[in-house]
């Protein structure tokens, strides 16, 4: 009777020791699947984040490239305008300077005249106004230079100084049509003129400054 106790109690120990032992690894095996499931949910998370980064980055650079295409195409664009408005200015610019030169102040002639003292001329230059309208004054200066050669220098001498008939280096003009600047002149000796330079300048009613170059041989050959 005692046995028989005892191995009931026995076995049913032994049954209990294998239960609660299987239900250990049982138990174990579970908390092993939840953590591997923990981490495969936590790399699918972070998978996640990391493909709309991705996209994110390849959505950003798909940006860039397209405003990087059209910023050169801007550029390019805004290049040709420029190019556009600099033919336009170089040609309007052209234009004005067609009809400044045909409008306004005016170098009409030089002339020299022998005299009856050797190395002493008469001048005479003609400014006139092109497309005068008989009411506009004409308002400016102009400048004579005698240039030449003396003991070998070059040498420009203002016509005021060869000549009495002016005050100044700028001769004052003021006409509606036309204005003669004339007088005498005396060559200094052993000064060899070479050419007359003539610098006109106008203020009103057109600003405008107009050259004009006479070699001494061309006008004195005929005197």
């Amino acid at each position: 009777m005692f046995g028989a106790v005892f191995l009931l109690v026995f076995s049913a120990s032994v049954t209990g020791f294998l239960v609660a032992y299987a239900y250990n690894l049982i138990s174990l095996s579970g908390s092993e699947l939840a953590q591997l499931r923990f981490d495969l949910n936590e790399s699918s998370v972070e998978n996640d984040s990391l493909r709309r980064e991705i996209a994110f980055l390849e959505r950003a650079s798909e940006v860039d490239k397209n405003a990087a295409f059209q910023s050169n195409a801007l550029s390019a664009k805004l290049r040709l305008q420029i190019l556009e408005l600099e033919s336009d200015v170089e040609y309007y610019r052209k234009v004005i300077s067609e009809e400044v030169g045909n409008t306004g102040l005016s170098i009409s002639s030089f002339d020299l005249f022998a005299t009856s003292i050797e190395k002493k001329y008469r001048y005479r230059i003609v400014l006139r106004q092109q497309d005068a309208d008989g009411d506009s004054y004409l308002e400016g200066s102009v400048t004579v230079l005698v240039t030449g050669k003396k003991a070998g220098v070059d040498l420009a001498i203002p016509i005021h100084k060869l000549s009495s008939d002016q005050d100044g280096l700028d001769i004052r003009l003021r006409f509606k049509y036309f204005q003669n600047v004339e007088g005498e002149l005396e060559i200094p000796d052993e000064f060899q003129p070479v050419r007359i330079d003539i610098e006109a300048s106008s203020e009103e009613p057109v600003k405008k400054t107009v050259k004009k170059s006479v070699l001494w041989s061309e006008l004195v050959t005929n005197l």
